[in-house]
């Protein structure tokens, strides 16, 4: 199931160590098992994962991004919200098809 480009401000360090501003623009998509979800509960809620999507990512700083570490983590967290706004282990993966901190 895709979603549509989710683009929100995150916090960023400059060199100076003041505090900015940063667009982060995040194009993903989520894998889950139908018959995990037989109640169609995945599809009916993809506005509120989308929110609590945005919700999550609003919260990242710049450094929350930085290396493998930081996209198994930012995945992971996702992962977790789509479950429990699912009510279900039916959501698998978020496959991250883009992101772009500008």
């Amino acid at each position: 199931m895709p979603f549509e480009e989710m683009i929100v401000n995150i916090t960023a360090t400059t060199d100076s160590g003041r505090q900015t501003s940063r667009f982060l623009k995040v194009d993903l998509a989520l894998v889950y098992d139908k018959t995990q979800d037989a109640e169609g509960l995945v599809e009916a809620r993809h506005i509120f994962l989308r929110d609590a999507f945005q919700d999550y990512l609003r919260q990242l700083a710049e450094r929350d991004l930085e290396g493998t570490h930081g996209m198994i983590t930012l995945k992971g967290e996702l992962l977790r919200r789509a479950r429990a706004i699912a009510g279900s282990d039916a959501p698998h993966e978020l496959p991250i098809t883009g992101l772009v901190v500008q």
